[in-house]
């Protein structure tokens, strides 16, 4: 996720609350976890406005791991 602007600053939010350090105009992820799934949004700081972005979730989907047999 990226926000374009000049004189912005920024603050990243998951589920509403605010991302520790997270002030920068992109967010990565990395090592995804299930604890990170949920609603990111972004807020930026122009001067005398501020605007709160659409939330764009993130479902984190595992995978059990299987064993597989080469056959007899």
């Amino acid at each position: 996720m990226t926000a374009f602007g000049t004189a912005l600053s920024y603050q990243w939010r998951l589920n509403g609350a605010d991302l520790a350090g997270a002030t920068t105009s992109a967010l990565t992820l990395t090592n995804v976890q299930t604890s990170d799934a949920g609603a990111y949004s972004v807020i930026d700081f122009q001067q005398c406005r501020t605007v709160i972005s659409s939330d764009a979730i993130l479902t984190v989907v595992t995978v059990p791991p299987s064993i597989n047999r080469p056959a007899a």
